[in-house]
């Protein structure tokens, strides 16, 4: 996408606001990002923000039906323009119209100077808000063979990922158990992405688009199992124990 739609979720699902520009361009823009990323939304509820835009019952239940193509309900409208709001009323959709939606919130008044505090690291603020905006799961389970765990942001599973199980991560992935089956963390593109496991002897790893399928070797040839961690340098992925990783401060 090119910055004119935006999905973010929230704790009832997902938001999906348009930018300026032609409606029929920006669905053929959602059907693309859908196609590459739908896979991470299956099963969410959406909520579209249409904005200020005349859009009219039939183009809703366009947009209606592109999301059930990809597992996802279309549940409210929110827009600025009654005609809009009345067509997806028709529809039975949920509205949310201009009364419902917050104010603008005004700046607070300018405050006597007071004394300049430390400058705090640039690096960690920023760090900071990536982190607070990620959203990560945890869950306690075993995947079994022909499960598929997906998630947006990053995962810590307790348990163990069987041969035939998959991971697909947006973020980091954390295994507190044995990984046998497939894991891929910074889907689609996020390269330093890490991979950690108590046990780590994946079929296939990824990280972002790097690709690595570890030499399978019986049992009894693996000299202990130990905690490693798979990242990416110089363009390959590179797997090693724990404590040999000295993390950035």
């Amino acid at each position: 996408m090119d910055g004119s739609i935006s999905i973010k979720g929230t704790r009832e699902g997902l938001t999906i606001t348009f930018g300026p520009g032609d409606l029929q361009r920006l669905y053929e823009d959602l059907a693309r990002h859908l196609r590459v990323q739908g896979a991470f939304f299956r099963g969410g509820l959406v909520a579209l923000d249409l904005g200020q835009r005349v859009v009219d019952a039939q183009q809703i239940a366009s947009f209606r039906e592109l999301l059930a193509q990809h597992t996802m309900v279309l549940r409210t409208i929110v827009a600025l323009n009654a005609a809009t709001l009345r067509a997806a009323e028709e529809l039975g959709l949920r509205t949310i119209g201009p009364e419902e939606q917050p104010a603008p919130v005004e700046p607070p008044s300018p405050e006597p100077e007071a004394p300049p505090e430390p400058t705090p690291n640039p690096t960690l603020a920023r760090e900071a808000i990536s982190l607070a905006g990620e959203r990560g799961l945890i869950l306690r389970r075993r995947l079994r063979a022909g499960q598929t765990l997906r998630h947006t942001g990053s995962v810590l599973l307790i348990g163990d990922v069987n041969v035939g199980a998959e991971i697909v991560a947006g973020g980091d992935v954390v295994v507190w158990g044995r990984v046998r089956g497939i894991v891929h963390a910074g889907y689609p593109d996020n390269a330093s992405a890490v991979v950690c496991a108590l046990d780590l002897a994946p079929m296939q790893l990824r990280l972002g688009g790097l690709i690595a399928r570890p030499e399978e070797a019986p049992a009894g040839d693996r000299k202990g199992v130990y905690p490693e961690v798979a990242y990416a340098r110089e363009g390959a992925i590179v797997v090693e124990r724990w404590t040999g990783i000295r993390w950035e401060d």
